[in-house]
Formats: C-alpha cells, structure tokens, sequence
C-alpha cells in the first residue's frame, strides 16, 4: 500500500483525547469490540482504551473507555497513518467506502466485512 492509501481512516468526532491509556490486555471477561461489535472472549488479548476527552462546543469533558479486538488493532495499524486519529467505532464503514472507491463491490465486501460495516 502506498502512503497516500495508508491514510484511509478519518474523522474527528472523537477528537484527540486530552490524555490517556493504551494498553494491551488479557480479558478477564467477556467484552465487546468496539469496532466489529463481536465478541472479545474471556482469555483473548486486547486494547484498552481510557480517556478524556473534551466535548467540543462546550467546555466539559467526558471519560470514555473502548475495548478493541486483536484482529480489528491489525488492520486498524495497516490503514491509519501514525500520529493520525480516526472516529473510534467507525473504523469499518470508513473501510468499507474505501473498498468501493477501489473498484470492490458490496457482494464481494459483504463475505470480507464484519456486520457492523452495514449498521
């Protein structure tokens, strides 16, 4: 992938969060992934994520944690560009319009994409 496609990802809704922890964890628990929406088994590593983040147009702030599948950190690796941020929760809809651009129909997506591409 050249560097102009490696930057597929966007969004600020999220925004850049005021501080916080990044972590590769081992499930204690059940969790889901933020990202594919499917299930982060008991045992199964992960990435915690815990801000804050400020609430743009206002001057409050709000704490938020997001549990990433293994799987879904890979390809979000492969397709953000380092030091750019993306709209946490959206990672497969981004991709799956990018897909498209590249000339991949919605049939062929559709046995490649998780669900939560569709939602």
């Amino acid at each position: 992938m050249d560097d102009k496609e490696c930057c597929v990802l966007h969004g600020f809704s999220s925004g850049t969060p005021m501080f916080a922890i990044v972590q590769m964890r081992k499930a204690k628990k059940e969790h889901e992934c933020i990202e594919c929406g499917e299930t982060i088994k008991k045992g199964d590593r992960y990435e915690y994520l815990r801000g804050k983040w400020k609430v743009e147009l206002s001057k409050e702030s709000m704490w938020a944690t997001y549990r990433t599948c293994v799987g879904c950190c890979n390809v979000r690796n492969s397709y953000l560009c380092k030091g750019e941020n993306y709209t946490i929760g959206e990672m497969w809809k981004q991709l799956r319009v990018f897909f498209i651009y590249k000339g991949i129909s919605d049939d062929d997506l559709r046995s490649m994409l998780p669900a939560k591409a569709w939602s």
